[in-house]
């Protein structure tokens, strides 16, 4: 069942109610499937997954406070046209907090460090766990131990800028 559920998470969502209802793979299994133990492969795919979703949440949000969101306008209950609406309070705070590397680290004095398409490698990783792990299963052998994947990391501002100055002195040499 794993596998079927990386493969859906991977192309379809994390989401199970978009699942296809020919799987019977509703909500209830992949909620029953995230509390097992034996899971954590899983688990991990899932977040993955939902750093993912988060990326197409964001380029959404662009989109709309870009292009704004389009409401008809009716006038004797006709439709005559349409308004555009703009509102930045939900990217800013989406973005601030989902994507503190690019969005407002300056805020709270925190750096957040992640590569441009780290949840993508990510969730790829995770999900070559997920195989790996019901291919030993399947075997009747022990699952392999595994570092757990760091998908950002953040550092306060004084360490990102002691980071930086060192870095910045070996590429110029130490001087």
């Amino acid at each position: 069942m794993e596998v079927v559920f990386a493969s859906l998470l991977v192309r379809v969502s994390p989401n199970p109610i978009r699942y296809p209802p020919s799987l019977n793979l509703g909500r209830t299994s992949a909620y029953a499937l995230l509390t097992r133990s034996d899971a954590t492969s899983f688990r991990i795919a899932w977040d993955a997954a939902l750093d993912v979703g988060m990326q197409r949440l964001e380029a959404s949000l662009i989109s709309r406070t870009i292009n704004g969101t389009a409401r008809p306008v009716f006038y004797h209950g006709e439709q005559v046209g349409e308004r555009r609406y703009y509102n930045d309070r939900t990217a800013m705070f989406l973005l601030r907090y989902r994507q503190p590397e690019r969005f407002g680290s300056w805020r709270d004095q925190t750096i957040g460090q992640r590569a441009p398409d780290g949840a993508a490698l990510s969730l790829a990783q995770a999900v070559d766990h997920m195989m790996e792990d019901a291919a030993a299963d399947d075997l009747g052998i022990t699952r392999p131990r595994r570092p757990p994947l760091v998908l950002r990391r953040t550092i306060d501002r004084q360490t990102w800028e002691a980071e930086t100055k060192a870095s910045k002195m070996r590429n110029r040499g130490g001087t």
